[in-house]
């Protein structure tokens, strides 16, 4: 197996950089509809099971005006 110089090993590092940018350009809008749909989930079941999340979350909100 031939040896590769040192010089060339940056720039195989730097020809990772535009598949790493497409798997997440790619990917991205799948995730964020994940942890959206997680979100949804919880508060969800959390409503179901009576917890006080609505009045909190009023309480967090007239803090915040």
């Amino acid at each position: 197996m031939p040896s590769m110089p040192v010089s060339w090993l940056p720039l195989i590092g730097l020809l990772a950089i535009p598949f790493v940018v497409a798997f997440v350009v790619v990917l991205e809008p799948v995730a964020l509809l994940a942890v959206i749909n997680t979100i949804l989930i919880v508060a969800a079941v959390r409503v179901m099971f009576g917890t006080d999340d609505l009045t909190t979350l009023k309480r967090v909100v007239a803090r915040i005006r």
